[in-house]
């Protein structure tokens, strides 16, 4: 019946943006579930990037050592992926899965709607150090003229 249907819902973040020189970021997923059978849920990370889908941390990744670490607070209902070393290569949708493996009703195993996952070159910012060093420049370059224009000029009516 109803009663025993158990449903699992899975949230997550749809767009992050990050700099490709920040050192790691971190994915967060929250789910729910009722009318389930008490059991620990599982976690299951995927990304789907340019080229093909890909699992994530099947192993469990809890190592900070590897390019990603899984963390779980099953109790609160909250698992986390860190991305670490971001490259711009990193740009995808990841994707947080949860499972109740006992459990043979379909609503047991649900995935989120993904994150985008979007890392920049920081090319604004450089644009602007460049703008700022040119004007700063010509500044100079203006400033030299004055001063040796006046120091003509003070020679000459000397």
């Amino acid at each position: 019946g109803v009663a025993s249907d158990c449903i699992v819902s899975v949230s997550q973040p749809p767009y992050l943006e990050v700099a490709h020189t920040q050192e790691a970021i971190t994915i967060q997923c929250s789910f729910s579930h009722v009318g389930c059978p008490e059991e620990q849920p599982r976690s299951l990370w995927f990304r789907y990037g340019a080229h093909q889908p890909e699992s994530l941390c099947v192993d469990g990744c809890t190592s900070d050592a590897g390019k990603f670490t899984v963390k779980e607070a099953l109790a609160q209902n909250q698992v986390s992926l860190t991305v670490n070393r971001v490259t711009l290569n990193d740009s995808a949708i990841y994707i947080c899965g949860i499972a109740l493996p006992l459990s043979k009703h379909p609503g047991a195993k649900r995935t989120g709607e993904g994150t985008v996952l979007v890392v920049r070159e920081m090319k604004g910012l450089h644009s602007l150090l460049i703008a700022v060093l040119s004007l700063l420049s010509i500044y100079i370059t203006v400033l030299l003229g004055i001063f040796v224009v006046l120091s003509k000029v003070s020679q000459i009516s000397l």
